[in-house]
Formats: structure tokens, sequence, C-alpha cells
């Protein structure tokens, strides 16, 4: 009975040590993070390079150490398959961590509470699954059962990001317009309710047989409010390069000169390309060419705009 006692004792060492060392590590990580997330957001960069620090890369040589501490501890101790406790408790500490972020729209760092507990609870898991006497199916089924968080986080992070999308449409308070052009599907959208603007990439195919051009063309839409001035054709503004006004900033300039082609309809002249205007009641709409787009491409655009709810536009961004 002492004997069974005392390996009972050395067995429950061998989960909650290396669990306790995987929480400290989880903390510390989880703190550095949210310090270089703070520097990262408060920094204003004056040239290319300006924000970047050996911060993040340093997280993952921590990483490498707090998970090499892990399997150390193990090791002093006598656990039993410390390498395979390692990355089962590895595998439960990253899943649980996916399943924390498949409810953020963006990667945000857990608080140090929180990751300690994940981190703890993850490494204790694994490390008891490997450890611990059990029945060979019941270890099996307890493995599989780590593997379910990734398999599951694809679906769940793109319903929040798709959520977290509508709901930013909704509060822009502008037209979310799209093209029904053949060959063009929504390739992104973004939009700034507190700014009220909003950009929606269109994207074709480029088909190898009819163009020596290779990947996607796109043109964007962008919606903003009718600017203060706006009375063409002589006065279009303000110019694409010049929205979205910043905020608190000036007014932009009335911009360039434009021709009508249509009911609220208008075209102008930007850097050589040609940029279409509409306006929609109190919205004006802009389609100007992105990437390897053509004239003709963006007149297309412009010509078969049609209107969405919040909802079904971020379905067909994600």
């Amino acid at each position: 009975m002492e004997e069974r006692g005392s390996d009972g004792w050395y067995l429950f060492a061998g989960v909650l040590v290396p669990a306790f060392v995987a929480a400290l590590g989880g903390a510390a990580l989880a703190h550095g993070w949210q310090t270089e997330t703070r520097s990262l957001a408060a920094c204003e960069p004056t040239s290319f390079g300006d924000c970047l620090s050996l911060g993040f890369p340093l997280l993952f040589v921590g990483v490498i150490a707090a998970v090499a501490a892990v399997w150390l501890a193990q090791r002093v101790l006598g656990t039993a398959r410390p390498e395979w406790g390692t990355l089962a408790g590895l595998a439960a500490t990253i899943g649980a961590l996916l399943l924390w972020e498949a409810g953020h729209p963006r990667w945000a760092p857990p608080s140090s509470d929180l990751a300690a507990l994940l981190a703890g609870v993850g490494f204790a898991v694994g490390v008891a699954v490997v450890a611990v006497p059990l029945p060979r199916v019941l270890r099996t089924v307890l493995v599989v059962a780590l593997a379910v968080p990734f398999a599951v986080y694809p679906v769940l992070s793109r319903e929040t990001r798709r959520a977290d999308l509508a709901d930013r449409l909704g509060q822009v308070g502008l037209p979310l317009l799209v093209s029904q052009a053949k060959g063009f599907r929504v390739g992104s959208a973004s939009a700034d309710p507190r700014r009220r603007f909003l950009t929606v990439t269109m994207t074709r195919p480029v088909d190898p047989r009819t163009d020596s051009t290779s990947g996607k063309r796109s043109v964007s839409i962008l919606v903003v409010p009718v600017p203060a001035g706006f009375a063409p054709p002589a006065r279009c503004g303000p110019a694409r390069t010049d929205l979205p006004v910043p905020e608190g900033g000036p007014a932009a300039p009335a911009g360039p000169p434009c021709r009508p082609v249509g009911p609220d309809h208008w075209v102008r002249t930007e850097a050589d390309d040609e940029v279409h205007l509409l306006r929609r009641g109190d919205a004006l709409v802009l389609v100007d060419s992105g990437w390897r787009a053509s004239d003709e491409d963006v007149a297309v655009v412009a010509g078969s705009l049609t209107e969405l709810t919040p909802r079904r536009l971020a379905e067909l961004v994600h």
C-alpha cells in the first residue's frame, strides 16, 4: 500500500509540476505579447520599419524556452515519456488558445491569468494522457480529442470574423455596393463606422488564352458621404488619393473636374486612369482601377452596381 501511495504521489507530481512550469511560462509570454501589441498600436511610423522590433521574434524564442522547461521538469521527476507528454501538452494548450481566439475577429493576446490557466491545464491534460496508465482505447480517444480544436477553429473563426464585418458594415450607414458584372467577385471589404468610409474590392481572374498577364485584376469601389462642395462637372472632388479624410484633419480639396456619362454618373481622369463617380442619395461612390484593371473593367463595374445587406456582403467576402 505504501509503495502504491508513493507511486501515486510521484505520478501526481510528474503531472502537476510541469503544469505549474507551463503556467508560469504562459503568463510571462502573454505579458510580453501584450507589451508588444500595445507598443505596435501606439507607434506612428515615419518611414518603413519604424515600428518593427525584436520583441515578437523573441517571443518565439520564449515559447521554445518554456516548452523546453516543461520537458526538463518531466525528465527531472522521472515522468514517463516526457517527449510525448510535452508534445501532447503543447497540442492541448494551442488547441485551447485557438478556441479562445476563435471568439475574436482579430488575434489578441489573452490576459496573463488566462494564459497561465490555459497553459497549466493544457500541459496537465497532455502530460496526464501520456504518463498516466490508461487503457489503449481510452488513450487513443483522448489523443484524438486533443486534435478537435484544430479542426473546428477555422469554422468558428470564420463565423466570428463574418459577424464582426457585418456589424461594422451595418454601422457605417452607407450603401453596400458590389458589381454584378460577369466574371467579377468580391475580393475584400472593409468599413470604418467612425469615419464613414467603405471600400469593396472586386476581382476577376485573367484568362491566359486572351491575356498575357497572370493573376487577377481588381477594381475598387469606395463609398463616402457626399463631400461638401461637390458640384459636378466643375467640382468633382475630392480626388481618390485624398480619401479618406483624416479624423480632425482639414477637408479634402474640391478635386478635378469631370464629365457626365449618365444620370448621377460622371467620369474624371486621375493619374491617367479613369475614375467613375456615382451619386446614391447622400453617398458618393468612386470606382477606380486596382491591380492591372483597365478603363473598360472600371466602366463595367461602375455600370453594374447593386446594393447588398451587411450579412450578405460579409458572406461573399469570407
